[in-house]
């Protein structure tokens, strides 16, 4: 068996150096472009997903649905941790 692990591409709070932590932050314009780039890539070079499981916040599932994924198990267990006050600052901000 093997395993791929593929992160979520960038969001607008990644640009700016926002913590998400577990916040629901979607997919920038060129995260998207990213995910369906490394979809074609990840195809083109004969990798095939029997199974794909996603974290259920927004900008991983769409991650895994423009790379390909097909049928997608949303797994609680993937979700980012939660950082608490600190999530939505700045990272720069942050002490």
């Amino acid at each position: 068996m093997i395993i791929y692990i593929l992160r979520h591409e960038t969001t607008e709070w990644n640009n700016i150096h926002r913590i998400q932590g577990n916040s629901d932050i979607m997919l920038d314009d060129l995260g998207r472009k990213m995910a369906v780039q490394n979809g074609e890539y990840i195809r083109n070079s004969g990798i095939h997903f029997d199974k794909v499981f996603s974290s259920p916040l927004k900008r991983a599932y769409e991650t895994a649905e423009l790379v390909g994924g097909g049928d997608i198990t949303v797994d609680q267990r993937l979700r980012e941790l939660d950082f608490g006050r600190q999530e939505g600052q700045l990272v720069e901000d942050t002490t």
